[in-house]
């Protein structure tokens, strides 16, 4: 499944894709290694924070991609999955070393965006002229 290695770790070269014999060949060895256990088919998501197992997602279905698609076989997720920039998995990974939530992280980046706007709307304001078109009083400190 790999370019890299013999694909036994299950991974695929960025861009490559998996080729579909290799994987059937790479689940059958998985079956065959164990055979009387029920094994579920799910999508594994990026753990950026390491501290924890990774989430996992259900698969829905596998099709046989058509027209645009046509040549592929598509595994749907039973919920969306959500790609993050890398810029966002480096945050993430940055939040949770440091003890701190992913969401308040946002949260707080929301709130200081809104502070600078209203800033800036205030030093506008305190630079507008009375309405007696004298200069506005400074406003105190």
């Amino acid at each position: 499944m790999s370019e890299q290695g013999d694909g036994s770790n299950g991974e695929v070269a960025e861009g490559s894709g998996a080729d579909l014999d290799e994987v059937i060949a790479q689940l059958e060895r998985i079956r065959a290694l164990q055979p009387s256990r029920k094994l579920r088919l799910v999508i594994r998501g990026n753990n950026a924070g390491g501290l924890s197992a990774h989430q996992t997602t259900e698969v829905q279905g596998i099709y046989a991609g058509f027209d645009w698609e046509a040549g592929m076989v598509i595994v749907e997720p039973a919920k969306p999955l959500t790609e993050l920039k890398p810029d966002q998995v480096a945050d993430i990974s940055k939040s949770v070393r440091a003890g701190t939530s992913w969401h308040a992280y946002q949260r707080d980046a929301k709130l200081r965006q809104r502070i600078t706007a209203l800033e800036a709307e205030v030093a506008l304001f305190r630079g507008q002229t009375a309405a007696d078109g004298k200069p506005a009083a400074p406003a105190e400190s």
